[in-house]
């Protein structure tokens, strides 16, 4: 065995024993040398060979050699041409740009890649800041810098196309449907989990020796597991949301699939709970209140502006008599980092619902049907206001802007404002 410069490494042909099987990828480019032919020759004298290439056709006619093309003519196992793997999308596209002669040594040392971004279909351009060393490449080093920008800024305006063409095809096809246990974000059945109905999975550290006991004993008295909060294992249990129980995450004990509530999302559910247990026969009678939580991407219902947006919950309040309903997709989270509000999405996703709701009602010859979004921040408005937009807005600007603060208190309560916006929109 003999080791070659670079760190490859030669084994003469003789240390492979007979009855060889041999695969041979690119077999074109060996049919121009002997040496290569040789060394195929005696590795499959009592084996068999078989290569592949997309261009033996190409390869034999610049060999000009008769005995090769005859030998090869008799061999033939699949007829796969270039022109027919092309066709089928195996192929290459690419375009040769070749610069003009150039004097100025500054200008030869820099290789400029322009790539126009089409803006016919309301795609946001994408703007690039980098680095003057991006930019004007000085290097080989520097070139794979521009190289990887040039990438980002594709990939960003790619995706950002893709989501609109989704959007636009989501608009045109959207159609209301009862609700079932079919439905992904009421039959999710995590991988690994043979079981045909939905279920959680969570794993426990061995560790964590005595929370495993008590999740055990949940199992064994499941009517405790659905209807109390207690034993070890943090979850809510609240009759409106339609399937028991809520699990709340414990990152730091467990890791659950799909993933627990975070804190901002189990104040929001034990908020509600409060508010329709206090309310139900008072300011919500009349009304039902049905709540679930929307799973992220695979298996909830989003919005495919930036990112995509997967609001964590979606709230129904039915009237009992009109049957009307309300559809409302609610987001809590910390807004210190928001962006301002007309360029956020996520906010403003309640603009763009009502006019939704009429196609999607058109399509599914329903019109007692209203959609709409709220954001509940997780950071208090004293911490907030300052921070947001141009730092001038009251929380009476953000309740008109479908933004509430996660507060109850005698002069403002996200709950009153939001059940009572609600109710008086579903007659």
């Amino acid at each position: 065995m003999e080791e070659k410069q670079g760190g490859d490494v030669s084994v003469p042909v003789e240390a492979f024993e007979g009855r060889n099987l041999i695969f041979v990828d690119e077999g074109h480019k060996g049919s121009g040398g002997e040496t290569w032919r040789k060394y195929r020759d005696a590795l499959g004298t009592t084996g068999f060979t078989f290569e592949y290439s997309a261009t033996f056709g190409q390869a034999l006619s610049a060999a000009n050699d008769p005995l090769m093309t005859a030998e090869y003519a008799k061999a033939i196992v699949f007829d796969y041409s270039y022109k027919y793997f092309y066709s089928d999308g195996f192929g290459k596209d690419f375009r040769i740009l070749n610069l003009k002669d150039e004097t100025d040594a500054e200008k030869t040392d820099t290789l400029l890649l322009v790539i126009g971004l089409k803006n016919d279909n309301g795609i946001p351009i994408c703007t690039l800041i980098a680095d003057e060393r991006v930019l004007k490449p000085q290097s080989f080093a520097d070139c794979a810098l521009l190289q990887q920008a040039v990438t980002q800024l594709l990939c960003r305006y790619l995706d950002r196309f893709y989501q609109k063409c989704r959007e636009q095809w989501d608009e045109h096809t959207m159609v209301y449907r009862p609700l079932n246990t079919r439905d992904p974000n009421l039959g999710f059945g995590p991988q690994g989990v043979s079981k045909q109905k939905a279920a959680y999975v969570v794993r426990i550290p061995r560790s964590e020796e005595q929370l495993a006991k008590a999740v055990q004993a949940l199992l064994r008295e499941q009517q405790r597991l659905y209807e109390q909060e207690n034993a070890g294992l943090p979850r809510i249990h609240f009759d409106r949301h339609l399937y028991q129980p809520l699990l709340v995450d414990m990152p730091e004990k467990v890791q659950i699939v799909p993933p627990g509530l975070r804190e901002s999302e189990a104040r929001f559910v034990r908020d509600l709970r409060e508010y329709w247990n206090a309310e139900k026969d008072k300011s919500l009678a009349g009304k039902e209140v049905f709540l679930l939580r929307n799973l992220s991407r695979g298996y909830g219902i989003g919005f495919f502006e930036e990112r995509g947006f997967y609001p964590d919950f979606i709230l129904w309040v039915v009237d009992r008599n009109s049957r009307a309903q309300r559809i409302v997709f609610i987001e809590p989270h910390g807004m210190l980092h928001a962006n301002a509000y007309i360029h956020d999405e996520k906010a403003r996703l309640w603009e763009r619902l009502p006019g939704l709701a009429k196609k999607i009602g058109k399509r599914s010859r329903r019109n007692d049907i209203s959609l709409d979004a709220f954001i509940v921040s997780a950071t208090p408005y004293d911490e907030l206001y300052r921070r947001y937009d141009d730092g001038t807005w009251d929380r009476a600007k953000f309740a008109k802007k479908h933004i509430l603060f996660q507060e109850r208190g005698i002069d403002y309560d996200y709950m009153e404002i939001l059940l009572g916006r609600l109710t008086s929109a579903c007659t």
